[in-house]
């Protein structure tokens, strides 16, 4: 008999691995890149649910988020979080905006958070497990202006910018 041969076309493809996620985040355009290893066509998501081909995410909201990177051969998945600061609160006791904290930050080991007034003069400090700041210095309200602050993140990463009191 005649011997019969059949040609398949195959691509080559292997697990997917996170290697790191790059978050810029505190703008008002937040990104996300997802840095992966792996061979094959991959698909990137931060919700699990919503796919695309690739890896850069805009105008990323504040939250919590599974960043994933998904082929053929398997997921790989990894929590991220993205992180702002409030622009302004007002400390008045209505239970409304009286605290000036950031979201998420209790999830980061080792953060800190110092604030400053607009001379430089140190004001305040809290971490990650630590409410963030009433508007007061020794019970004293402080007053409606700017306040300047430096976030140290786990990675050494610094963030510096400034907000205001409204009362």
């Amino acid at each position: 008999g005649r011997l019969a041969t059949k040609n398949f076309m195959g691509s080559a493809s292997e697990i997917p691995k996170i290697t790191s996620v790059t978050i810029n985040d505190f703008q008002d355009n937040n990104t996300v890149l997802i840095n992966y290893t792996g061979i094959g066509d991959h698909e990137f998501s931060l919700d699990g649910k919503t796919f695309q081909y690739n890896p850069y995410f805009t105008n990323v909201q504040v939250g919590e988020y599974n960043a994933t990177v998904k082929n053929q051969c398997g997921t790989d998945a990894e929590k991220i979080y993205v992180l702002n600061y409030p622009r302004f609160f007002s400390p008045n006791g209505d239970n409304n905006n009286d605290i000036w904290e950031i979201k998420n930050l209790d999830q980061l080991l080792n953060a800190n958070v110092q604030i400053f007034d607009k001379y430089g003069k140190f004001i305040y400090q809290f971490n990650s497990k630590t409410k963030g700041w009433d508007g007061k210095l020794n019970s004293q309200n402080l007053p409606s202006t700017d306040y300047w602050f430096v976030i140290t993140l786990e990675n050494n990463k610094i963030i510096k910018g400034h907000f205001s009191i409204k009362r």
